[in-house]
């Protein structure tokens, strides 16, 4: 994934593209992204978007939890 720094539509969709493919259906997936841009524009110098969408765990490993 390309580095992202705006919430654009296409970043948008890009991230909930990775999330839908970790099993979440698209409405978990758009909460999560809205999350993810969200606690990004609050600390832009914290973690970085891609770094977010990799410590999304996957959904099945997350009900077994």
């Amino acid at each position: 994934m390309r580095n992202i720094k705006r919430k654009t539509y296409n970043n948008f969709m890009l991230v909930m593209k990775h999330i839908l493919s970790k099993g979440y259906d698209s409405n978990e997936a758009e909460k999560i992204t809205h999350n993810i841009f969200n606690q990004f524009e609050n600390n832009p110098m914290g973690l970085s978007v891609n770094q977010l969408v990799n410590m999304i765990v996957p959904k099945e490993g997350y009900n077994e939890t």
